[in-house]
């Protein structure tokens, strides 16, 4: 779930991570993760995808970490 806001008219790219369910993310390989016991380095417990978000109490996404990156110019687009 990222998405760009207007910040003193130039952009800033908010990356959103959720503490991930490894359970409902079939999609990661686990190489990394902490829940794996395959991989070598378990540090990853993060997930950009909502739908592999743990949910709290309420049943709302857990959100691990939020992060500002201004873009380079207001006149270069967006990466994908």
């Amino acid at each position: 779930m990222n998405k760009t806001l207007q910040v003193d008219g130039s952009g800033v790219r908010i990356s959103v991570w959720y503490v991930c369910d490894p359970v409902k993310n079939k999609a990661c390989k686990k190489n990394t993760c902490v829940h794996s016991t395959n991989g070598n380095e378990r540090h990853c417990d993060r997930t950009s995808h909502i739908q592999f978000a743990m949910l709290d109490g309420e049943g709302k996404p857990i959100i691990a970490m939020e992060q500002l990156t201004p873009r380079a110019s207001p006149d270069v687009p967006e990466p994908p």
